[in-house]
């Protein structure tokens, strides 16, 4: 992959870690910090759009325009946007624009073609993508900062280092309201009963009128694409 994607990739990394970082702030959920996140949070998402473009453009670059002249080159490389399409047909006509070699690709570069088909919002498990392109530019919309909430790390027993365990009657659920987990984690360690246990806080932001998380999204996003980029830089 080129090295400005790369860097790009780099940027959003930092970018998503200072994210965090300010969600963890005692005056989260105040008017100034909210304000920060979502300036913060918008930033990220549109490096995200952006990065997904750099990334189809070195697939262009490789494939989309051998043979083109420069002034095809550059006339459909202005078009060259990663697709984020409601079905496979609008997909093939989104690749076409980018020039007929790439609205091929189906045929041409099967294996390319089906990284870029399976990251489509209307494959299950997929929709950031089209999130992702909708919310990159918040508007008008607010953030509503939530309650915080408490993160609970309790060692309850020391296990060996091999063999099998089996533990039963075991509930794990997220904090009221949230909907997910951000993190669960087996670790080994030392028995100490339930006691001492440590805690950590975060605030999220949900987007007004949805049940969006946009710190989730920038990071759930993030990953996605990392996966899109490891795919593609084989080809």
């Amino acid at each position: 992959m080129n090295p400005d994607t790369i860097s790009t990739k780099e940027h959003i990394q930092a970018k998503i870690t200072e994210l965090i970082n300010a969600c963890q702030l005692d005056n989260t959920g105040t008017t100034d910090q909210t304000a920060k996140i979502r300036n913060l949070s918008q930033s990220i998402l549109q490096d995200e759009v952006r990065l997904l473009d750099r990334i189809l453009y070195d697939i262009y670059e490789r494939y989309g325009c051998v043979g083109l002249s420069d002034c095809y080159k550059e006339k459909y490389g202005r078009h060259v946007y990663f697709p984020h399409a409601r079905d496979e047909n609008t997909l093939n006509i989104e690749l076409a624009k980018a020039g007929p070699l790439m609205g091929k690709f189906k045929d041409t570069q099967p294996d390319i073609y089906k990284v870029l088909e399976r990251y489509q919002p209307y494959n299950s498990g997929q929709d950031w993508n089209g999130l992702l392109h909708e919310l990159s530019n918040l508007g008008h919309r607010k953030l509503i900062p939530q309650n915080k909430f408490t993160t609970i790390q309790t060692i309850i027993g020391t296990f060996p280092l091999t063999g099998s365990i089996k533990i039963s009657n075991v509930v794990v659920s997220s904090p009221a309201g949230t909907g997910f987990i951000h993190n669960l984690e087996i670790n080994k360690g030392v028995v100490k009963g339930f006691d001492p246990y440590s805690m950590s806080y975060q605030t999220q932001y949900l987007i007004a009128g949805t049940s969006i998380d946009i710190i989730a999204l920038c990071i759930h996003s993030y990953n996605k694409i990392e996966n899109i980029f490891s795919e593609l830089s084989r080809y």
